[in-house]
């Protein structure tokens, strides 16, 4: 997440600033703080979308909330397709 924060701070504002994270893990191992990472995106008007594979994790929740960007668990294939539009 650092290194969509340090690549789409420099995208001029008029344009989207959009990451879609496809997981499929039930953990995750984060080099930094994951809640300053979260509040910088924030600050920078990056949307975070998370599709997870797998059981809901709490800080793709947390961190698709904070950015305005959707959360989505999938339970089959048909609603890959419908989570991704």
């Amino acid at each position: 997440m650092d290194l969509c924060h340090r690549t789409l701070r420099l995208v001029p504002g008029h344009s989207s600033r959009e990451v879609l994270v496809v997981l499929g893990s039930l953990s995750s191992c984060d080099p930094g703080n994951i809640a300053a990472t979260t509040a910088k995106l924030s600050a920078s008007s990056v949307r975070v979308s998370v599709i997870g594979l797998a059981a809901e994790l709490f800080l793709c929740k947390n961190l698709a909330s904070q950015t305005s960007g959707h959360y989505h668990v999938l339970l089959g294939q048909p609603l890959f397709v419908s989570a991704a539009l």
